[in-house]
């Protein structure tokens, strides 16, 4: 017989003792069994079977009957990919199978496999049994027939399947057939859910990804913008790369919402994940609403077509296409409430891109898809940029930015009396950069650039808005940056409650000027395209950051600032205890201010230990005209039983945006090892509105996590009152059912 195979048996895998037994009892199997010492090194009946190797070891001792070795007592057999135990083995030299019987045990690459009989194929790595339990990733599955396909997949019929790791679980899926891919998927014909020993529903058919969200879903619920509501998903497979996932949705208030999406992934690659949806509602009150914001008149068919794909179509090239037609610029807002926080207006685009070692060139396709939104169109664009790399062997970098395309400013219908407005446009930047060093300490950065602008047409910004010739706008960048650090170490300090072992402290004092002169014609006297956008978000003064293209006017700004970094040692690595870079503009010639200083700005983030966290972004103005911004957002688990959230934003005498002293406050307590509690609040103070309250208990039920709670939210105008029960799966959560009663609806 031949040697334990690498992957883990023999002396360097097992007590010493044990080892001596094994040796001891292989030799004696050897002496009175020579004759077949050599065909079993080399896999038993190798015409037959192939020659996969088999280590056989038993404390009752091996005979031979024909082409049949039994051995009995503590019986282990070892294979190239699994190892097998059991009180008696009959392993067929011509087949290849080994019949196990009395507690039988499998280890295989499909997972452990418990039972009274089985059969397995050395070969095939195929087991087949009945009666037995399989324990696989997170499922443990018991059968009446089992049997394994290949060496990464199991099926069993007449099955029951679970999480819950105990002989009597607290739920399990009953199925006539489960079949689990490793790594993969699982899926389920003829299931029925049972809690306890109560069946709570049953479905034809489930589908589940491994590794993705889950693929069944039940909400249920009421709110005042949908009433009474059950919301419905369902997942099954379409092809080989493409998952489906059918939504119904049933509204008291709005009647029954049907979609389909398709989950796209080409070549199985995550690269190359997209999604293909669609959904449509009859709506019977397409008017409500719930804010103080008037609204258009709404049809009742109501509607969302979505196409998003990345496409990775080698490795420097890939493609991404999004697009996203609604039946009304309210139909995000009322059923897909969580995209419309992040994106109101969903831009519709394609482009290719080809990256380089130094370069990116992208082709952008950008068209109005929804005609309630404004778009500048983009029919075709190409964009073609070069890194910051050395020019000719001196020590000048270059880089550059080119773009060309033809735009159109299409607005909304009837929503403005300025007229849609076109040209071709070609937009080209040079820069030049010479990093040196003075003194061996200062770090200067002046940089030089041309930019110019060609417009094909032109649209005078005044009434009658007539358009003009062509005009070209060259574009003069010129600037510097200068910097220099000193640092301190305090190897003395060493605190483990604020995670320091040692310190050291960096200061670095740095300035920024930056000059434009325009040549062509002031922003200000024509209708544009890429202009800049009103934030409460400190000013880009460099190229090519400064990316509005359209709005570029003559300037003189100076930035002066230093950042302060505090760093420590931990898990043999440098980190960044504390860090803040505060800094501040001087206005000589700003054409997007009138104030002769910017705010001052402060950017913090603090992260003393892993388990609190402290970040803050604060502007405050330093002349009577500017404005104040605090954004705050603060974690900290006080014990492994008590976690609190705290948010809060600040905002005052902003031209552009209302004045803001919103709060959210929030806290989870475990109060042993079956209960805990959460509340959640969101307060504006500059109108005393209590927006938002969240208050729960849950409770532990070994697999489960059960929460309760009520929901109150003032919209200032219909306020919200509910409840909200969840169910999680602790030990799959993807696997779930999310039973919620919520007064905000949740996503279909």
């Amino acid at each position: 017989m031949r040697s334990l195979p690498a992957h883990g048996r023999g002396i360097n895998g097992i007590p010493m003792v044990m080892a001596i037994k094994r040796a001891f009892l292989a030799g004696v199997f050897l002496a009175v069994c020579a004759p077949f010492c050599e065909a079993q090194t080399l896999g038993f009946g190798t015409e037959g079977t192939g020659d996969s190797p088999i280590e056989i070891i038993s404390s009752g001792g091996t005979s031979f009957d024909g082409t049949i070795a039994t051995a009995t007592g503590n019986v282990a057999v070892y294979t190239d990919d699994a190892s097998l135990y059991a009180d008696r083995a009959d392993y067929d030299t011509v087949s290849g199978d080994v019949f196990l019987e009395g507690n039988v045990r499998i280890y295989s690459g499909s997972g452990m496999f418990t039972g009274d009989r089985a059969a397995y194929n050395i070969n095939s790595k195929q087991t087949r049994a009945s009666n037995f339990r399989a324990k696989f990733q997170q499922f443990q599955i018991q059968a009446g027939r089992a049997f394994t396909i290949g060496s990464r997949s199991v099926t069993a019929e007449d099955a029951i399947a679970t999480t819950h790791d105990l002989s009597t679980p607290d739920y399990h899926l009953r199925a006539r057939k489960v079949r689990v891919l490793a790594d993969d998927r699982v899926v389920m014909q003829d299931v029925t859910l049972v809690i306890g020993e109560t069946p709570v529903f049953w479905l034809p058919y489930v589908y589940q990804p491994l590794n993705e969200s889950v693929t069944f879903g039940l909400s249920a619920g009421f709110s005042e913008l949908w009433g009474a509501f059950a919301l419905l998903q369902y997942g099954f497979p379409v092809a080989k790369d493409i998952d489906g996932v059918v939504h119904l949705d049933p509204r008291s208030k709005r009647g029954v919402g049907l979609g389909l999406d398709f989950l796209l992934q080409p070549g199985g690659k995550p690269e190359n994940e997209g999604i293909l949806s669609g959904y449509y509602l009859n709506d019977s009150d397409p008017n409500l609403n719930l804010t103080s914001i008037p609204r258009f008149p709404t049809g009742s068919d109501r509607y969302r077509i979505k196409y998003d794909q990345r496409l990775s179509i080698s490795e420097f090239l890939y493609a991404k296409v999004r697009i996203d037609k609604l039946s009304d610029q309210y139909v995000l807002e009322d059923f897909f409430q969580n995209e419309f926080a992040l994106n109101p207006q969903p831009e519709s685009y394609a482009a290719i891109t080809q990256r380089g070692t130094n370069y990116t060139g992208t082709l952008l396709g950008q068209f109005q898809v929804n005609e309630f939104d404004d778009t500048v169109e983009r029919l075709p664009e190409f964009t073609f940029e070069t890194a910051r790399t050395p020019w000719f062997g001196l020590p000048v970098f270059y880089e550059s930015q080119t773009s060309a395309g033809f735009l159109r400013q299409n607005f909304a219908e009837n929503t403005t009396l300025i007229p849609d407005y076109s040209t071709f446009r070609v937009d080209s930047f040079h820069q030049w950069t010479y990093p040196t060093t003075f003194f061996g300490w200062l770090t200067v950065v002046p940089r030089a650039a041309v930019r110019g602008t060609y417009y094909e047409q032109t649209t005078l910004a005044a009434q009658p808005f007539s358009h003009t010739g062509s005009k070209f706008k060259p574009i003069l960048h010129g600037g510097v940056e200068a910097s220099f650090k000193f640092s301190k170490v305090y190897e003395n300090i060493d605190d483990r409650r604020l995670g320091l072992d040692g310190l050291r402290h960096i200061v670095q004092p740095y300035m920024d000027f930056s000059h434009v002169t325009n040549l062509g014609f002031s922003p200000n006297s024509r209708l544009l395209y890429d202009t800049l956008q009103p934030t409460t978000q400190y000013d880009l003064i460099t190229f090519p950051q400064f990316n509005a293209v359209d709005s570029i006017d003559d300037w003189d700004i100076l930035r002066l600032g230093f950042r302060n970094r505090l760093q420590t040692r931990r898990d043999s690595e440098t980190v960044n205890w504390l860090e803040l870079d505060t800094f501040f503009n001087i206005n000589f010639n700003n054409p997007y201010s009138n104030t002769d200083y910017s705010n001052l700005f402060n950017i913090i983030r603090f992260e003393p230990v892993p388990w609190a966290y402290l970040s803050m972004q604060t502007q405050i103005p330093l002349t009577s005209s500017g404005f104040t911004e605090i954004n705050t957002e603060f974690n900290f688990l006080v014990t492994p039983e008590v976690q609190l959230t705290f948010g809060h934003r600040y905002l005052e005498n902003n031209p552009f945006f209302d004045d803001s002293n919103l709060f959210r406050v929030g806290g989870y307590a475990r109060i042993n090892d079956n209960w805990a509690v959460s509340v959640l609040q969101q307060i504006e103070v500059k109108d005393g509105t209590l927006e938002s309250q969240e208050y729960m208990i849950h409770r532990d039920m070994t697999s489960w996590v059960a929460s309760v709670g009520a929901v109150v939210r003032d919209n200032r105008g219909v306020d919200e009152i509910g409840v909200m029960f969840t169910i999680t799966l602790k030990d799959f959560p993807q696997f779930s059912l999310p039973f919620n009663l919520n007064p905000g609806p949740s996503e279909p």
